[in-house]
């Protein structure tokens, strides 16, 4: 399934607006372009506040019902932020549902299923006092019983089924990822060994991600945690070289095409402090070995954006399409590096939908 339209109603500065991501089906690549304050940031905002979002959670995807509020009616508002998404349900999503339906509840399903279904998620307010929030799903399911002469409508014949089937739907619909431009803070050091610690433990999950990268079935309790307790350094020291090495083939490479014959090298370390176990990047180059914060906001900015999108794709169990969401990422680097970023931007596409906000258009000359 993939996020096709957004419809925005009364949140924060917008009244209505439709986002329909519909009409460039020649990539997945989406550019809001706009002066500060023209409501670019808000509509990222509004598509990150879907209910069925299990990622929410994080630092960086929390919304403030008191903040959401339209603007203009803040002192008195006594109506509903309303956001409806459209989602795309394809001929391997139908065969799912079907065999999902038989398999578990003894249904057929009929050969009728909307190619569009619809979420809408709904804030009410009275005296501008958040009162209740609901998340509800448009989708048409005729089914029957083997047997049955004729189809019937399932939330009609069997509403517990129904909302079984939705969320068998809802683990397979897109997931949504935003990325404030303050998130590109990557912390020098990130504890593998167990924080409350929001920003932390999501940079966790993608040290994960990059150990499914290497396709050995690695995990960071396992192989990481275990071991440094167990003080076996040299399977610590081959999976830190590992880990390297996959970082700088998959993110220097980019990098280096916007600084052209400087050499840099990513280097991974993981080590014990204070009964805590922690991970470092650090970047070696011709000037010396330096902390990630030491270097520039452009190389922060491009090492994290690389991390998070070329890494994501190799998380296990999870093969549903990813919208990226990043808030002004072209505002930190140079004009090469904006037509990289860009470049980059169109060669991950094709396995994610990508929406970006930017008071310019970033051209390649």
């Amino acid at each position: 399934m993939e996020l096709v339209k957004i419809n925005i109603k009364n949140f924060k500065g917008i009244g209505n607006v439709d986002f329909d991501l519909s009409k460039s089906p020649r990539n997945n690549v989406y550019t809001l372009v706009g002066i500060n304050e023209s409501g670019k940031t808000t509509i990222l905002e509004a598509i990150n506040s879907f209910e069925y979002n299990d990622e929410k959670d994080l630092a960086t995807s929390q919304i403030r019902l008191d903040e959401i509020i339209p603007i203009k009616k803040v002192t008195n508002f006594n109506e509903s932020i309303v956001i409806t998404s459209s989602l795309s349900v394809d001929e391997k999503d139908k065969e799912e549902i079907k065999e999902y339906l038989l398999r578990n509840h003894g249904y057929i399903l009929g050969e009728y299923l909307d190619s569009t279904i619809e979420g809408t998620q709904t804030y009410r307010y009275k005296n501008s006092i958040h009162e209740e929030s609901k998340f509800l799903w448009n989708i048409n399911i005729n089914v029957k019983k083997k047997g049955a002469r004729k189809f019937v409508c399932l939330w009609e014949t069997d509403k517990d089924v129904w909302l079984k089937t939705t969320s068998f739907l809802e683990a397979r619909m897109p997931k949504i990822l935003y990325f404030p431009t303050a998130f590109f803070n990557l912390p020098d050091r990130i504890c593998l060994s167990g924080t409350n610690d929001d920003i932390n433990d999501f940079f966790k999950s993608v040290v994960q991600d990059i150990l499914d990268s290497l396709d050995e079935g690695l995990t960071i309790e396992t192989h990481i945690i275990d071991r440094v307790k167990n003080s076996e350094k040299n399977p610590i020291q081959q999976l830190c070289l590992k880990m390297s090495r996959k970082i700088n083939n998959v993110i220097l490479h980019e990098w280096q095409q916007v600084l052209n014959n400087t050499q840099y090298n990513i280097r991974v370390d993981i080590y014990s402090e204070a009964n805590q176990i922690f991970l470092d990047f650090n970047v070696e180059g011709t000037d010396g070995i330096f902390k990630l914060s030491e270097r520039s906001l452009g190389f922060r900015w491009f090492f994290v954006f690389l991390l998070l999108t070329q890494f994501r794709g190799f998380r296990k169990n999870e093969n549903r399409h990813i919208v990226f969401m990043f808030d002004e990422p072209a505002a930190n680097l140079s004009n090469k590096a904006q037509r990289q970023l860009l470049s980059s931007l169109e060669r991950i596409s094709d396995k994610c939908t990508i929406i970006y906000t930017t008071f310019f258009v970033i051209q390649i000359i």
